[in-house]
């Protein structure tokens, strides 16, 4: 036989007969069902009776699985929830990719059992995070689909019956260090929401976001750390009348330590010890009868485990500040044959208003309960059908308009030469970003209907200047002393997520649903290519990101484990990509088989209007506010050194702070004799344009800033450093003529080409 299907269960009448009724109606037969049940009071035994189930003792899930493991005839080992269904060709489907890809376990990706969009949002992103990681660790939770060799489930020893949370990825991490490891992409399955529904999302995330940082530091979580139980709280769902994990019934609350399963209710408590041994004759069938005629051996419940050496790594993941906090007034007004509404009042997604036992709809908000982004739009018969929004600041009055101000009255003038409305999402992860996208915007927005999405001071940039920006949640990565924390890079993303998909479904998925744009372009932002999925909208990426992934690059060798963490990341943001135009100073092949094109870096029309020279000061720029180190070696350095990224103006010694002023740091940078900075994209090349020698030290643990410091340095364009030693910058300093004489060879360009590029793609894959 080729598979075993494992299921443990505990009273789950409501939940097994769906699971038993989508394997019945698979095209593949070669498979038997064990049902691992740990004394249901209910009909769940009655149920896989009638099935053909084998029957077997169950316990904890992972006492179920090894006892059904046990038993089993197939050279593979399915594990299942009893809440599950499975889909369409799923058995199929995962046992010949399983097969063909030589694999030792696998897991199965997730489908909200639901027709509630957000649901789905959810368990698409946590599907795109399980790709993201697989080849950095092997790691899974939930028990959604875990397929193995028995032969490799009988040479660890099975699951660890001593782990009360936890059990699945530990399983998966032992066998996947001794064989290969892979999220199917064929095989997925249809999960019950009932767990989000009781629990609620913010708990669920701090439960398993806890439980995954600490799997990836190599460490082990219980269910009392996470004040985690198992089972379900019936009250909390009308629909819920079982439990899908662990032990738990209406009158029963669960606790669990190795030796005992404990059962307490307000009526009886019972203590059931394992013994080395099981007596068959308190295995009730559904006559009463023992089960002493089923087939089943002597089963050994003190498993042995064979453990092995976990590697300690450190996720690559990336941090969200909280949201800015917007307060709106209620607004009415014509402009340009635009009615708009706004009756929002003050929000912020990052206070701790969420209750943890709320439920999805309560989370995400109603029709009586949008956050700032969802206007209320009406379109005028003489507007050519504009669908535009307005992202409206509260103002205090004031007696004319800004310089801003004027730009966005200047933009919201031009009379559109079509009618296809856009969607360009940036990334809001310090200001590189929305520096580049306001240049292709301020292309954009003369020919299209543009709808604009940022978050943190990308948003605040381009709601500066232009018209229809909205604010999202933003993932951005923590820093300490120039080095990337991992840890508390995924602390915040895992805290912060919640609230920032409820941002995403309330502006970009609800706008685009309503407003239909035919394309999506992302400069590298993740919520818009979930839109993208879900609502089969073609998207074009436009960021310098993907060089990472699109090209074959030359790197620093022992960055390795920072070129798959980024890899991993650039999966998760975006998929699917109609094309990828890359920006980049640097131009290695471009991957076989990748539907990408390179074009030099987007530069502002200010910087290429600079006239540049060559000045007695160096211009200093850090995106973290951490790196002490550096300044007190500068000061040390016989340089006048003028510095930006402390949020702070005055002078120290020979160092002068600037808080940051477009205009100025402009002069700056033209009159700069070098540049000091990490590997922002942004300034190295506005510095390779004005020909400024660049000695590049990028943040540790960023891959994106290590390519760009190591290809500066390979291109004779300046140095690439890990470190802030003075004896490396005064070597630097004393080698500016060598990297000038390189940096006059290279010849500028403007932005034509990459604009038509995008206007070509428009045409060509807009509603495609």
């Amino acid at each position: 036989m080729k598979l075993s299907i494992i299921i443990p269960t505990y009273n789950e009448e409501a939940y097994l007969p769906k699971l038993l009724e989508s394997i019945k109606r698979q095209d593949y037969n070669d498979y038997e069902v064990i049902v691992a049940d740990a004394d249901s009071t209910d009909k769940t035994v009655n149920i896989a009776s009638n099935y053909g189930c084998r029957i077997v003792k169950g316990g904890m899930p992972a006492v179920g699985r090894n006892n059904g493991a046990k038993i089993a005839k197939g050279d593979l080992l399915l594990f299942l929830d009893s809440d599950l269904r499975l889909s369409k060709g799923y058995l199929k489907n995962c046992v010949s990719e399983f097969e063909e890809d030589d694999l030792g376990i696998a897991i199965s990706q997730m489908m909200a059992d639901s027709d509630k969009k957000y649901y789905q949002i959810l368990h698409d992103f946590a599907n795109k995070f399980m790709i993201s990681v697989e080849n950095i660790k092997p790691h899974g939770a939930g028990c959604y689909g875990i397929i193995s060799k028995k032969s490799l489930h009988e040479e660890v020893g099975g699951f660890d019956e001593s782990l009360n949370f936890g059990e699945d990825t530990d399983y998966i991490e032992r066998i996947g260090n001794i064989s290969e490891f892979k999220v199917l992409r064929t095989a997925k399955l249809y999960v019950s929401t009932r767990r989000l529904e009781e629990e609620g999302l913010i708990s669920l995330v701090k439960v398993y976001g806890k439980s995954t940082i600490n799997d990836f530091m190599g460490k082990r979580t219980s269910a009392d750390e996470l004040g985690y139980t198992f089972g379900h709280d019936l009250n909390k769902t009308s629909s819920m009348k079982n439990s899908s994990k662990g032990i738990n019934s209406t009158s029963s609350h669960v606790k669990y330590s190795p030796s005992k399963l404990k059962f307490t209710s307000s009526n009886k408590t019972k203590n059931y010890a394992h013994s080395k041994k099981l007596n068959k004759n308190k295995i009730k069938t559904p006559s009463g009868s023992n089960m002493s005629n089923l087939k089943t051996d002597n089963l050994d419940t003190t498993s042995k485990f064979k453990k092995v050496e976990t590697k300690k790594i450190n996720p690559k993941s990336i941090k969200t500040k909280k949201p800015i906090k917007i307060s709106t007034k209620k607004v009415h007004y014509k402009e340009n044959g635009i009615e708009v509404k706004s009756n929002n009042t003050e929000h912020n997604a990052s206070e701790n208003v969420i209750n943890s036992n709320m439920s999805l709809d309560e989370i995400f908000g109603n029709k009586n309960n949008i956050n700032n982004s969802n206007k209320q739009i009406k379109l005028n018969k003489n507007s050519n059908k504009q669908n535009q929004g307005r992202s409206i600041k509260n103002q205090k009055s004031s007696k004319g308009l800004t310089e801003n101000q004027n730009k966005k009255a200047k933009n919201s003038n031009i009379v559109k030469r079509s009618n296809k409305v856009i969607f360009y999402c940036v990334c809001g992860e310090g200001m590189g970003h929305a520096i580049r996208s306001a240049v292709i915007l301020n292309h954009l927005v003369k020919e299209y209907n543009v709808f604009i999405f940022s978050g943190n001071r990308a948003y605040t940039y381009l709601n500066s200047k232009f018209n229809n920006v909205y604010e999202i949640g933003v993932f951005n990565t923590f820093y300490k002393n120039n080095v990337v924390n991992d840890v508390e890079t995924f602390k915040q993303c895992m805290k912060e997520n919640p609230s920032n998909i409820k941002k995403c479904y309330n502006t970009i998925f609800k706008l685009a649903k309503k407003y239909k744009p035919g394309l999506i372009i992302s400069d590298f932002e993740n919520y818009s290519n979930l839109v993208a999925q879900f609502l089969n909208i073609p998207l074009i990426s436009l960021d310098n990101i993907h060089m990472i992934s699109e090209t074959e690059i030359d790197y620093p060798p022992n960055h390795k484990i920072d070129l798959l963490k980024a890899k991993a990341v650039i999966k998760v943001y975006v998929q699917n990509a109609k094309i990828h135009i890359l920006t980049s100073f640097f131009n290695p092949p471009i991957k076989k088989g990748s539907n990408s094109v390179i074009y030099p870096p987007i530069l502002r029309d200010h910087i290429r209007a600079l006239k540049s020279v060559k000045g007695d000061k160096i211009l200093v720029y850090q995106t973290s506010d951490s790196n002490y180190k550096l300044m007190e070696n500068l000061k040390k350095i016989d340089e006048e050194f003028i510095v930006y990224g402390f949020n702070k103006n005055g002078t120290d010694k020979n160092l002068t702070f600037r808080e940051f002023n477009e205009d100025i740091f402009y002069d700056d940078l033209r009159t700069a004799k070098a540049v000091i900075t990490n590997g922002g994209f942004t300034l190295i090349s506005e510095s390779i344009y004005l020909k400024k020698p660049i000695y590049s030290m990028p943040a540790l643990g960023n891959f994106e800033q290590i390519l760009n410091g190591f290809y500066v340095d390979k291109l004779g364009y300046g140095e690439y450093h890990e470190d802030m030693e003075i004896d490396s910058i005064k070597n630097f300093l004393l080698n500016l003529d060598k990297y000038q004489k390189n940096l006059d060879k290279v010849q500028n360009s403007d932005n034509t080409a990459i604009f038509n590029e995008l206007e070509k793609d428009i045409e060509k894959y807009y509603n495609g």
